[in-house]
């Protein structure tokens, strides 16, 4: 029979939707788009921006902390609300306590957590010990934000960056 759902696109671009299909009874279908989450720990607002405004195209749900204190309290309100992020984002310096320690913190209280520093201290001792505390890899703040897109885009569709 004819497809229940369709969607058009131009020819050779990818779309990512996770589809959960739930059937009724009485044979009605509802449809359920479960966007992907990212959570952002920046401290500096134009940049929070500047990463909103470039992952925005993702179609993805933005979550975003001032602090990395306020990102460990939110990283746990998704979890228990269970809508864990799918990626977060760190920066380095924050106030209160650095990325490191946040990093740390939200890996304790999930180890699955998939944490990306995104900075301009790239290739320094500090950035590698924020993957000593758990985090799966650093972004160089140099590749640009529609570098950091594209990254971004292949962490979500499972791609080892």
């Amino acid at each position: 029979g004819a497809p229940l759902f369709t969607y058009r696109t131009t020819p050779g671009k990818r779309i990512g939707l996770n589809i959960l299909l739930l059937l009724g009874v009485r044979h009605r279908v509802c449809l359920v788009i479960v966007m992907k989450r990212i959570l952002v720990v920046e401290d500096e607002e134009p940049i929070q921006e500047l990463i909103k405004e470039y992952l925005s195209p993702l179609k993805v749900e933005i979550y975003q902390a001032m602090s990395g204190e306020e990102g460990v309290t939110l990283y746990r309100e998704l979890l228990d609300k269970g809508r864990r992020p799918d990626v977060v984002v760190m920066d380095l310096k924050l106030p209160g306590i650095d990325g490191v320690e946040t990093t740390r913190r939200i890996i304790k209280l999930d180890s699955k957590a998939n944490v990306y520093g995104f900075t301009a201290y790239f290739g320094t001792e500090w950035s590698k010990e924020l993957k000593d505390a758990g985090a799966k890899g650093v972004i160089a703040r140099p590749v640009g934000f529609e570098g950091f897109r594209d990254i971004v885009r292949r962490i979500l569709d499972g791609e080892k960056v």
